[in-house]
């Protein structure tokens, strides 16, 4: 009687948890074709162009992650830019960030001139479905790369953002680095 008693107890307690588990957690029992009904679908596309008017720049848009060092990773192609595509993407809430080289080994690149920007500059990204938004540039300032402001370029909320981010400054031989980084700060336009 006793090892009955035990058992169902066991039985009990066992069920017990697993009631109380779906209940805190639903997800513990849907199946995964229902759970992509449960995440918040992505309100823009991805980023496919990135035209600047007053620059003349109209570049196809790279999507890049982390280089080795876990830094924000580079274009491949220098007539490129590279937008972040572990954050947020441009038009959403959030801090959408794109880069472009400053120049390569035989001359400019895509974003050479970015530092003549001003206040009120219109930047304007196309998504893959030809979606296009625009921002309109706030600031424009340089960090030095030892003491970068991750935070402020990636983190702002708030608002839709996007950040434009190139080289400037002396560059070291050594490091293959330059001793700055210029970012254009935009907010997206009504």
């Amino acid at each position: 009687m006793r090892n009955l008693i035990l058992v169902v107890s066991i039985l009990l307690g066992v069920l017990t948890g697993i009631v109380v588990s779906a209940l805190v957690n639903p997800f513990l029992f849907r199946k995964a074709s229902q759970l992509h009904q449960l995440i918040p679908a992505h309100q823009y596309a991805l980023p496919a162009r990135l035209l600047i008017p007053r620059l003349r720049i109209d570049s196809a848009v790279e999507a890049v992650a982390q280089d080795k060092d876990g830094a924000m990773d580079v274009p491949k192609n220098e007539w490129n830019v590279g937008w972040y595509s572990l954050g947020t993407r441009p038009g959403e809430t959030g801090s959408a960030v794109i880069a472009g080289h400053l120049d390569t080994a035989v001359g400019p690149a895509i974003f050479y001139r970015i530092s003549s920007l001003q206040p009120d500059d219109v930047v304007e990204v196309i998504d893959i479905k030809g979606r296009q938004t625009k921002f309109r540039v706030t600031s424009i300032k340089v960090h030095p790369y030892t003491s970068f402001p991750i935070n402020e370029v990636f983190g702002k909320t708030g608002g839709s953002f996007l950040n434009l981010i190139t080289c400037t400054g002396a560059f070291d031989q050594n490091t293959k680095r330059y001793s700055d980084r210029i970012v254009v700060y935009t907010q997206k336009m009504n």
